[in-house]
């Protein structure tokens, strides 16, 4: 059996029809569980637009989320739900690593010093 790609799926005739953030979720699932290679905001941003919305991705993300509930029984999401929302959320850091770093070094040396009392 062939193994799938993001590119492949495109060609699809399914494809131009699907929701914006199901064409996120699918992308962000193939390119990470399928073919091992870590997400970025880069990545996604080439894929799909430079305009691409923290929302969509985020929606991409939820729809990720679903897919991994609905393929599990009641039971092992009873077991496994934490593991799933820190992979989700490992997933994710790995999309907004660079914003990350860039908000986290604003609130380490905010612009506006505090001015000490006299």
């Amino acid at each position: 059996m062939e193994t799938a790609n993001f590119e492949k799926i495109k060609e699809t005739e399914l494809y131009p029809f699907l929701d914006n953030d199901i064409k996120i979720g699918l992308a962000i699932y193939i390119h990470n569980e399928i073919e091992k290679r870590p997400v970025t905001l880069t990545f996604l941003k080439e894929t799909f637009s430079e305009d691409l919305t923290f929302e969509e991705i985020v929606k991409g993300l939820n729809v990720l989320l679903t897919w991994e509930l609905i393929e599990r029984t009641y039971e092992e999401v009873e077991n496994g739900k934490v593991s799933m929302v820190y992979r989700l959320t490992d997933i994710g850091r790995n999309v907004f690593a660079k914003e990350y770093q860039d908000f986290s070094k604003k609130i380490k040396s905010p612009s506006i010093k505090p001015i000490p009392r006299s």
